[in-house]
């Protein structure tokens, strides 16, 4: 499986466009857990994949995305977003895709955070990896979920 760059397609217009598409379509169940997470999508991800200081990883199988990796580069290190198909999932398609961030992150430790109902499918990850717990705040998003951040703090 091939790791792809959202950025990789910035002077492919089409191709983009498509690839956004898809993106948004994948991950829209995420905002059960993120209300705002359409607008944080398009206002913040793609609109700073666009100036280069984010990006968007991800993998497809039978041209279908089955799973991706949205990262911040500047002016902190984090991702912001990992998924993978719950069909692929535990097939190491998550690791290679965060050993692959880590390589444009230049860190194996960049902030991250999750909500707590997904925690139990990152505790591997954050073992492995030795994260570090520096924060919980609760009611995140102004949901009544506890948002747990790993390697740096999302609050001031």
């Amino acid at each position: 499986m091939i790791i792809e760059k959202l950025t990789d397609y910035i002077n492919n217009h089409q191709r983009l466009n498509k690839i956004i598409n898809e993106l948004d379509e994948f991950t829209l169940h995420l905002s059960k857990y993120y209300p705002n997470y359409k607008n944080w999508f398009y206002d913040k991800q793609i609109k700073e994949s666009l100036m280069q200081k984010r990006d968007i990883l991800f993998i497809k199988d039978n041209q279908k995305i089955i799973a991706c990796l949205s990262l911040k580069k500047e002016p902190e290190k984090k991702i912001c977003t990992i998924y993978v198909a719950k069909e692929y999932q535990k097939k190491d398609i998550g690791t290679t895709l965060l050993e692959k961030s880590f390589s444009l992150l230049q860190t194996n430790k960049p902030i991250f955070s999750c909500n707590q109902n997904v925690l139990p499918a990152f505790q591997k990850i954050i073992l492995k990896y030795h994260w570090k717990l520096e924060e919980v705040i609760k009611n995140y998003n102004g949901k009544k979920d506890n948002e747990y951040c790993y390697n740096g703090k999302l609050s001031k």
